[in-house]
């Protein structure tokens, strides 16, 4: 197996963890927060906090807005760890993988 058959996992692991926080910022984004969650949103909430741990982060900061500059920021901070969080993860696969195709 090549070096850069690791890497491009990693690296696709960690897009696909970003991707999923930008995905979850735009839900918050665009689903009304005045309201009462109806199942659907409970359901998402919980999928989103299954998905993107690093989101539990924004507890404290439940008063922000999402669409603000300062939402924006908190959310890339979570995106951010939420890559990071995916890269290790790979990284440990990859390890685990390489471990078990040695003699």
């Amino acid at each position: 197996m090549s070096r850069v058959a690791p890497r491009r996992f990693i690296v696709g692991l960690a897009l696909v963890g970003l991707a999923i926080t930008a995905l979850i910022y735009a839900a918050n984004c665009l689903l009304p927060y005045t309201e009462t969650a109806s199942r659907g949103e409970t359901f998402i909430g919980v999928i989103s906090t299954v998905l993107c741990p690093p989101g539990l982060l924004m507890v404290p900061f439940i008063d922000t807005e999402p669409f603000t500059v300062s939402g924006a920021v908190l959310w890339l901070i979570v995106g951010l760890l939420n890559s990071a969080l995916y890269a290790t993860i790979g990284a440990v696969i990859m390890g685990v993988r390489r471990k078990s195709h040695k003699p």
